[in-house]
């Protein structure tokens, strides 16, 4: 039922009016309850406004509930009725219902729950009935063949009375009845007597059929009622046969209802019977039509639908339902709404109805989902179809699906664009060429790598192409030979590498383009430019080779270390012997001359073993901040007279140098090692420089070079014409014992290497077969430092004895002995001990005091430091003197001695420990960086040496610069060979000078000689 549907109630009673209204309200709102409380009011309303239902109380204070519905029944108002009454009154419902009501309903307890249904009932059979066209909107005709009057009144008073939807002609004979049954407009229903006076009813209807009169339902009507009339009157067709018994009028228009309703559904059903036939055939013919269309349909692979004008499907193929994954009763009646996501069901619906409003062929493209979800790309094609009429009865179409085409476009388009993207995005130059030799694309960078101009590749000739490029390669005929090659082989690979005249190295690689199935589209070409690699490989090689050399360097300078060490302890033993032997000897005897020459046998053994120690940077510095420029100027003259007239000496100095920290005697030793270097190489003369400069080393240098670390810098470089190095000759330059001379150790740049990686520093040498060497030495700059005056040691003699008591601890028995003799026999009290642990028991076991402890630095168990750190604790006001012939961090950083030590370098003689251990004691005399202090007294320190500086002055100058050179090179050969030329002349200037050469006391003799120039340029 739908909502709106709207009730007049005819209700006298207010509280029975307002129940019935409330109760709709909120258990029926569909319905719309209009009251009126009279029967007059009733009849005036429902003649003026439409009502689709009357629910009619039977007693109104105007007239009964039944004179309303014979006056709706004259009107001709068809309404359903449903009257309500108070009591179930049987006699009053029958006459309601002869009336045309459709239901009653008593007013009894809880009626108003059962109402709602009840009017709904109703209101569906008056749809039905009216639909069917058995609701007459007009009176029904009835031709009644009676020739009793009596009879004619009372049927005619009571069809009046109780059916007043009939209306009854009155035939009184037969004849009449069949002249009217000619006549239009035809009867409804025929009420035949069986006892007419011309004719039987039987008779009458026998004569009509002959006749073809159109004889409605029939109804024979006997006043016997005898069985046999009534199955004859049956035979003949009669609707119904009645006789005339009490009460039978009463029964007459429901007899006469029931009639005409049998006759309209039968004439209905044999008008559907025959249409129903008709169909078939159409059907059948149609079926044919539609298994042909459908197997033709279901035969294409394009999903076919169809859809009125409404926009519904009506049909459609296997491979449409195969698309949508849909079933027949899941699409037919459906609109794309129901298949399809709203966004796209609209795009099909505006198409649709723009189809329709221009009536022809609709092709465009779309998108839809299909049965699994997915989105495909499609392309509709559409096409009205008409009726028999001529009219839109709706369309046609097919969906293409392009999704597979598109996505093949799109990667087309894809990898197009990746690979103009690649190409035009990479570094290397692409070349690509058809079979035929045309070019079919190129990169820019190709272009700009060759130079090529565009025209030419506008020109799309290889081969011109080709002639631009052998013009820039250094070897044309080599890359020439490859083209004919791969030309005549089009599936071969070739790859290599091209070297151009501008210095640039390409990478050229080369393929065929072939493809799955084999055929050649022609050739590509890649060149890359590796210049920059070549570059670094041969950057990373050279780094590599540092690393190894830095790595060999190291390797080398510990192994020469460590024998320096043990070296060490075995010289002091010699020398020290050699020394006691030279106390006891004869003077001039034959012992004591071959004495001598073991210990200058032994000093140079010493000279040696201090080269190996600056090389592996184990021996003890003492730096302080130094301008280089102080030191080159200072050594200028010597140096000159070094390298003699026949070279060029020149000295470029920054006026701004900065200080480094740094030894100056190791800085002369540098220089003069370098500028002997470069005399001997420069044998015809030369040039040589010396330069100094403030430089700041950056990332960028640190990278090619090992070991460097970016800062700030004072550079030194001495530089000559010489004869040079090859690659070979440099790698092993500053290798310990390796000469080119033929003649000497081998061991001056090891010493530069050594003291200039001990200073914190690092060198480079560069150099070329007949172009010269330049040696580049980079020390760290101190920023904040300001220049130290270097003072020169008193040459004032000291004694060498002494009363105090001196614990020795040395590991190595044969020094412990040497120590306890030496110290002993000037008055000292020994005690000694082999390790830190009898040294802590000997210590607590000696009641007196102990004065100074002389240990060694390197022990098992416990270190010399750790022992020095220890015994304080019992004995505060103990000094301490560290002995050893191989430094390492225990007392000193990186060669460097701390403030406020004291340390006897290893090796030496008695005199030097005497000399050490009474300065110590003295706590007057600083340490110096060799551990010899200047020794002026005969060898028995029975008084000074005297130095005679007068006679000194007037040696010449070149002797005195031969021998300063000597000795800052620690060359002990050739100071000894100088000093032997001296006695010679000057035998009491060669005697000190000696001696002090043979105590290893180089500083003492470079004292001597820069006195004796200070002392001739102050005269």
């Amino acid at each position: 039922m739908n909502p709106g549907y709207r009730v007049l109630y005819v209700e006298d009673n207010v509280q029975d009016a307002d129940l019935t209204r409330a109760f709709f309200s909120k258990h029926a709102p569909e319905f719309e309850i209009e009251i009126v409380e009279t029967g007059q009011a009733c009849l005036d309303r429902i003649s003026g406004t439409a009502c689709d239902l009357l629910l009619l109380d039977n007693h109104l204070p105007d007239m009964e509930g039944l004179d309303i519905l014979r006056t709706l029944v004259h009107l001709g108002v068809r309404v359903p009725v449903v009257l309500v009454t108070g009591a179930g009154n049987e006699e009053l419902v029958v006459k309601a219902l002869h009336l045309g009501a459709a239901n009653y309903v008593p007013k009894l307890r809880n009626y108003l729950q059962t109402l709602p249904d009840l009017l709904r009932l109703v209101l569906e059979e008056h749809r039905q009935m009216s639909s069917q066209g058995l609701q007459a909107a007009e009176p029904r005709r009835i031709l009644y063949v009676e020739h009793q009057g009596m009879d004619i009144d009372l049927t005619l008073r009571h069809f009046a009375e109780v059916a007043p939807r009939f209306k009854l002609e009155v035939a009184r004979t037969c004849a009449e009845a069949l002249t009217r049954l000619g006549r239009a407009p035809a009867y409804d229903a025929v009420l035949i007597d069986l006892r007419m006076p011309d004719q039987s009813g039987l008779d009458f209807v026998r004569e009509a059929k002959r006749l073809g009169l159109a004889l409605p339902p029939f109804i024979m009507i006997s006043g016997k009622g005898d069985e046999e009339t009534a199955i004859a009157s049956l035979t003949l067709g009669a609707a119904d046969y009645i006789a005339k018994r009490e009460g039978y009028l009463d029964q007459l228009p429901h007899t006469v209802d029931r009639a005409i309703v049998h006759d309209r559904l039968n004439r209905l059903n044999a008008q559907l019977l025959a249409e129903l036939a008709e169909r078939k055939r159409a059907q059948a013919a149609l079926e044919e039509k539609r298994l042909f269309l459908d197997t033709l349909l279901d035969a294409i692979p394009v999903p076919v639908f169809y859809k009125n004008t409404e926009g519904r499907y009506v049909g459609f193929n296997q491979a449409f339902a195969r698309c949508f994954g849909k079933t027949r009763q899941e699409v037919v009646g459906k609109s794309a709404f129901d298949i399809e996501p709203r966004e796209l069901a609209e795009i099909d619906h505006a198409k649709d109805q723009e189809l329709f409003r221009a009536p022809g062929v609709q092709v465009y493209e779309t998108k839809m989902r299909d049965g699994r979800g997915q989105l495909r790309d499609v392309v509709y094609h559409k096409a009205t179809y008409v009726d028999a009429n001529g009219q839109i009865a709706g369309l046609i179409g097919a969906i293409l699906d392009i999704t597979e085409r598109k996505q093949a476009e799109e990667e087309l388009r894809l990898r197009n664009a990746i690979l103009s993207t690649q190409q035009e995005a990479t570094s290397d130059g692409i070349l690509v060429v058809s079979g035929s030799g045309d070019i079919v694309s190129s990169n820019r960078r190709f272009a700009e790598m060759w130079g090529i101009p565009q025209e030419i590749i506008d020109f799309r000739s290889d081969e011109r192409a080709l002639q631009s490029v052998m013009e820039k390669l250094v070897n044309p005929g080599e890359l020439m030979n490859k083209v004919r090659y791969l030309y005549a082989n089009p599936d071969q690979r070739s790859e290599d590498e091209i070297h151009l005249k501008d210095g640039r190295t390409f990478e050229r690689y080369s393929a065929p383009m072939l493809e799955a199935g084999g055929k050649n589209f022609g050739r590509v070409w890649y060149f890359r430019d590796i210049t920059a690699r070549k570059l670094a490989e041969k950057e990373r090689e050279n780094l590599e080779e540092q690393l190894r050399a830095s790595q060999k360097m190291e390797a080398i300078g510990s192994l020469a270390g460590g024998i320096a060490h043990d070296f060490n302890n075995l010289l002091s033993v010699i020398l020290s012997y050699t020394g006691f032997a030279i106390e006891v000897s004869p003077a001039n005897s034959g012992i004591q001359k071959d004495l001598l020459e073991v210990k200058m046998a032994a000093a140079r053994a010493v000279s040696l073993t201090r080269q190996v120690l600056a090389f592996s940077r184990k021996q003890v510095l003492q730096p302080v901040p130094v301008n280089l420029n102080q030191i080159a100027t200072g050594v200028e003259k010597m140096l000159q007279r070094i390298l003699g007239e026949d070279i060029d000496y020149r000295q470029v100095l920054a006026p701004d140098l900065g200080l480094t920290l740094a030894d100056p005697g190791q800085i002369e030793q540098i220089l003069m090692n370098l500028v002997i270097n470069a005399r001997d190489a420069m044998a015809e003369g030369g040039k040589l420089t010396i330069e100094t400069a403030n430089v700041e080393l950056d990332d960028e240098y640190a990278a090619h070079h090992v070991a460097v670390q970016p800062g700030s810098y004072v550079q030194l470089v001495v530089t000559d014409t010489g004869s040079g190095m090859d690659a070979e000759t440099q790698a092993r330059v500053f290798e310990p014992f390796f000469t080119t001379k033929g003649t000497g150790t081998g061991l001056g740049l090891s010493t530069v290497y050594g003291i200039v990686k001990q200073s914190g520093g690092t060198l480079w040498v560069y150099s070329e077969l007949g172009k010269g060497t330049t040696f580049k030495i980079y020390l760290p700059r101190e920023l904040s430092a300001t220049a130290a005056t270097v003072t020169k040691p008193s040459m004032t003699s000291t004694r060498a004895t002494g009363t105090e008591t001196i614990l020795v601890v040395e590991d190595e028995e044969s020094l412990r002995r040497v120590a306890l003799r030496s110290l002993a026999a000037v008055g000292y009290t020994v005690l000694t001990a082999a390790n830190a642990r009898e040294a802590l028991f000997t210590s607590t076991q000696h009641a007196g005091e102990i004065h100074l402890l002389l240990t060694d630095v390197v022990m098992p168990l416990m270190s010399g430091r750790a022992l020095a750190q220890e015994l304080p604790n019992t004995r505060p006001n103990l000094k301490v003197v560290y002995m050893s012939g191989y430094t390492d961090n225990t007392v000193v950083q990186h060669g460097i001695l701390e403030a406020g030590m004291y340390f006897l370098a290893k090796p030496f003689t008695s005199a030097d420990l005497r000399q050490k251990i009474r300065a110590v004691l003295d706590d007057g005399i600083a340490a110096l960086a060799d551990g010899c202090e200047p020794a002026v007294g005969d060898r028995g320190d029975t008084g000074a040496l005297p130095l005679d500086r007068a006679a000194l002055r007037e040696l010449p100058e070149d002797t005195r610069l031969d021998l300063l050179r000597a000795v800052i090179v620690a060359n002990y050969d050739e100071a000894i060979e100088i000093i032997e030329t001296i006695r010679k002349t000057a035998p009491d200037v060669a005697i000190p000078l000696r001696w002090l050469v043979d105590q290893f006391n180089y500083d003492g003799i470079r004292d001597f000689l820069d006195l004796g120039e200070e002392e001739e340029s102050d005269g």
